[in-house]
């Protein structure tokens, strides 16, 4: 399915989010405080998200809330501990595409995202493939650089079975491109190895590489979406070379399934308030987090999850 139409989708659960809302307003959470469990490392897109939205959230439930970072296993650790939690509404997850390319490879077999609850998807974040800067003026030129030399592309993306991962994945094997993608814990260790000539491509996001391509320090070669983008303009993208782009990554909020339904519409609740606040605001236009619209509450972003669960499945042969 194309990404646009994948994120149009958010508008459908706006509306049964707020008719929602005074339900929740009546409900209480039973909760001395609530952990916000993200299952990457500090500073990283997801845990950045966790924490733009964590004071509102906390204003809003009237309880402490905690973001606790619980890392290993392309968040398989985090994951884990969440399940082994009660349902009662006092933990909630940080969720991103990493978790529907779990689901769709079964890499970890005791979990699967259909076991979640998934809340509010909050923005959609747009990736891209990056040279350092002086190097290869074109994605195309890159590869016939790669092909004339006899060798694979070395790729750099954050965690291995990642959605950074997948999305190479579906990319190369579509442009028929040798490469070998290069895992990492962190993004600021994959960065520094592309700006000292030990990658030949990165892939990250447009709210990441953008200040990065300002300064000069990197050259962005192709942007995974079907059609250009007011941030880089000038900047090719899958879609016009004929490739299929795989669903851009989204970050949103989670609670197990079993968890009770009027504490799930409170959470809920909350969340979309934080998602109104001035801090987040300035987050989500800060990182280049308002290309598209990201918003879907609790129907359609379960829906959304579904399909990339099936379009995932198909693109990498699953």
């Amino acid at each position: 399915m194309n990404p646009i139409s994948l994120v149009s989708m958010a508008f459908a659960g706006f509306t049964l989010l707020t008719a929602s809302q005074s339900l929740a307003q009546e409900a209480k959470i039973d909760c001395p405080s609530v952990e916000f469990i993200v299952g990457f490392g500090a500073g990283g897109g997801t845990d950045l998200f966790a924490r733009s939205i964590q004071p509102r959230i906390e204003e809003e439930l009237g309880v402490p809330v905690q973001v606790l970072n619980i890392t290993g296993g392309s968040g398989v650790v985090a994951y884990r501990d969440v399940m082994r939690r009660p349902a009662d509404g006092c933990t909630i997850f940080g969720i991103n595409t990493d978790y529907v390319l779990l689901e769709v490879t079964r890499a970890a077999a005791d979990l699967s995202l259909l076991d979640m609850s998934p809340l509010v998807r909050a923005h959609v974040d747009i990736g891209l493939l990056n040279a350092v800067a002086g190097g290869a003026e074109s994605f195309n030129a890159m590869a016939m650089m790669a092909r004339n030399e006899g060798r694979d592309l070395l790729i750099g993306g954050v965690g291995a079975g990642s959605f950074d991962e997948g999305a190479v994945m579906i990319l190369m094997e579509q442009a028929d491109i040798g490469y070998r993608f290069i895992p990492y814990d962190g993004a600021q260790e994959m960065h520094a190895d592309l700006l000292g000539g030990r990658l030949d491509l990165a892939y990250d996001e447009v709210g990441v590489m953008l200040p990065m391509a300002e300064a000069g320090q990197v050259r962005p070669l192709l942007v995974a979406f079907d059609q250009r983008i007011d941030a880089l303009p000038e900047v090719p993208t899958a879609g016009e070379l004929g490739l299929s782009v795989s669903p851009p990554i989204w970050r949103g909020v989670a609670v197990r399934r079993e968890t009770p339904e009027d504490i799930k519409q409170v959470i809920a609740s909350a969340i979309e308030a934080a998602l109104g606040s001035p801090q987040y605001r300035a987050f989500e236009i800060g990182r280049s987090l308002d290309i598209v619209p990201g918003f879907a509450g609790p129907n359609s972003f379960q829906d959304i999850i579904r399909l990339e669960i099936e379009n995932f499945a198909a693109s990498l042969g699953n």
